[in-house]
């Protein structure tokens, strides 16, 4: 795998590599458990985020278009998801963590 360098979304090739990049589902359908709204506040700056998304994505729409197809690059999400549970796992050992 190459250097991960210049991203902003570390440990997560920018552009490099095989990126598979998924549709936000469907109002009241979910992806990896995480509703679209959900997904929207890890994906767009927002001040849920402090306006910096954890999972990198995409949005194509046609110029002069209100509306376009966002895209998620599931390699980010997973990779989000897995660090987010590390922490948690290592927050539930460490009693210190928890005061």
């Amino acid at each position: 795998m190459p250097e991960i360098k210049d991203t902003p979304y570390p440990g997560v090739p920018n552009h490099e590599g095989n990126d598979a990049w998924i549709r936000l589902p469907k109002l009241g359908a979910r992806l990896h458990g995480l509703s679209r709204s959900t997904l929207n506040e890890l994906t767009i700056p927002c001040a849920a985020n402090d306006f910096k998304p954890p999972v990198r994505s995409v949005l194509i729409r046609k110029r002069n278009a209100l509306r376009g197809i966002r895209l998620v690059d599931e390699t980010a999400l997973l990779k989000y998801l897995s660090d987010l549970a590390n922490e948690q796992a290592i927050g539930e050992c460490d009693p210190s963590h928890n005061q």
